[in-house]
């Protein structure tokens, strides 16, 4: 395999994934459970990890939908309305 397969299939534990995305783990799973967020797959029947390169591309996928003006704009009016 290349070095870009080999690094597409590195499995990241759940507590990794948190810390790359600064999700908490019930935001992370109600995420899943919404189809907003790369399921895991299973290891083992107990053990589950999460694919690198499909959060990565979640990552990136936020930054885009982030540094849109709807985005912005629907952000300042939460925190707005939250004040």
């Amino acid at each position: 395999k290349t070095q870009s397969e080999m690094h597409e299939l590195n499995i990241l534990k759940t507590k990794e994934v948190m810390k790359i995305t600064t999700l908490s783990r019930s935001t992370l799973f109600r995420l899943i459970r919404n189809g907003d967020f790369p399921r895991p797959i299973e290891l083992t029947p107990g053990r589950s990890g999460f694919i690198n390169q499909e959060i990565l591309n979640w990552i990136s996928t936020r930054k885009r939908v982030a540094n849109s003006s709807v985005f912005r704009q629907t952000t300042v009016k939460l925190l707005l309305d939250r004040y």
